[in-house]
């Protein structure tokens, strides 16, 4: 419902999810499986009452995950072989075609949330966003009399990519802002919009342009050299042959409605005049090897990890890289009563060592 208490649309959520696995077992020692999930959404329009219905957008989103395993056991000896891929969507497309039209009322002007955007969403908006990886490892059980090992080695390899692509609609393909000059007469002047204290001191409801120092280099860097010696004739109250930025806020105005969708006086239009989409990822392996030992009441786990990253543009150029990383842990238990069940234990790794107790039926809790 709207503020005026009125139904604005209805709005569908299909849901699906599917899963599927197979398992095959080759010989008694060897194991192959694949997973399959899905679970597209789509949702017919928007839930938030705050878009009125011509701004309405549909959604897709979610993705597909396959993943594929090898596993062999022989003697005390085990290798697994496993890779997943993940691709998952959150795309959005404007209902109504037309231009997005926002506007900006004077100050204490009364308007609804209707006359406050015009148009449709504006944009369609595709988002992709994709993982894939291949693990290896090889586990290895022995006794050395001193106690049971289990040594396990492994290697992780996976990337990531996100991609982006933002599509105006319409005709020109180009959003608007406008201003209602309701209650004004006349051409507007830029220190009138953005609330200047010479102009009145108060804002109109939406400001695009005119505020930052940064706005002011854009806007005279654009300019034509034609362009340039005209303005500076009508603007340069200074004399000092440069437009600063209150020559600027004192003297442009807005008065044409040139091509405006709604006949509105134009304030700042995004023209999209070719397509831009991005593709950004990463790259990343990991490396592993521990040896968990069982020695009477004793349990001592202790390994090294390190991973290295490497962050790629859209160009798929390398823009930065982290340096490898090793990551040593050790974790040491004792059994108190030789029942699985009261221990004490030290967790240490890189970033320090804490000692936890753990008693029958509580929780974990650090005690130094």
């Amino acid at each position: 419902m709207n503020e005026d208490g009125q139904f604005l649309r209805t709005v569908e959520r299909d849901a699906e999810q599917a899963f599927g696995k197979v398992t095959w077992s080759i010989t008694d020692s060897d194991l192959v499986s694949a997973t399959f999930l899905t679970d597209p959404t789509d949702f017919s329009g928007d839930f938030d009452r705050a878009t009125p219905n011509t701004a309405d957008a549909s959604r897709e989103t979610g993705g597909e995950r396959w993943s594929l395993g090898y596993n062999r056991v022989w003697g005390s000896a085990a290798f697994e072989l496993a890779g997943t891929d993940h691709d998952a969507d959150l795309n959005e497309f404007a209902i109504f075609r037309t231009n997005r039209n926002d506007v900006s009322f004077t100050p204490g002007a009364t308007f609804s949330s209707a006359e406050e955007l015009l148009g449709g969403d504006g944009t369609d908006i595709f988002i992709n966003r994709a993982t894939d990886s291949v693990r290896t490892s090889f586990e290895y059980l022995f006794d050395t009399g001193w106690g049971d090992h289990a040594f396990k080695v492994g290697i992780v390899d996976g990337s990531s990519t996100l991609f982006e692509d933002a599509q105006t609609v319409g005709n020109p393909p180009a959003t608007f802002l406008s201003l209602n000059s309701r209650g004004t007469s006349g051409p507007i002047r830029l220190c009138e919009i953005v609330g200047l204290d010479e102009c009145g001191g108060d804002a109109w409801s939406t400001v695009d342009f005119g505020v930052s120092s940064d706005e002011v280099v854009g806007f005279n860097e654009g300019l034509t050299d034609s362009q340039r010696a005209t303005l500076l004739n009508l603007w340069d109250d200074n004399g000092n042959g440069t437009l600063d930025q209150s020559e600027i806020l004192l003297n442009m105005t807005f008065g044409s409605t040139a091509d405006n969708p709604h006949g509105l006086i134009n304030y700042t239009r995004d023209l999209q005049t070719r397509a831009g989409p991005s593709s950004k990822g990463s790259e990343s392996t990991h490396y592993y090897i521990q040896d968990s030992w069982q020695w009477k009441k004793w349990s001592v786990n202790f390994g090294l990890r390190a991973e290295d990253t490497t962050f790629l543009a859209d160009n798929g150029e390398d823009v930065g890289t982290w340096d490898t990383e090793v990551a040593p842990r050790l974790s040491v238990a004792y059994d108190i009563k030789g029942d699985q069940l009261d221990r004490s234990r030290d967790d240490g790794d890189r970033r320090g060592l804490r000692l936890v107790l753990l008693q029958r039926g509580a929780v974990p809790r650090a005690a130094g």
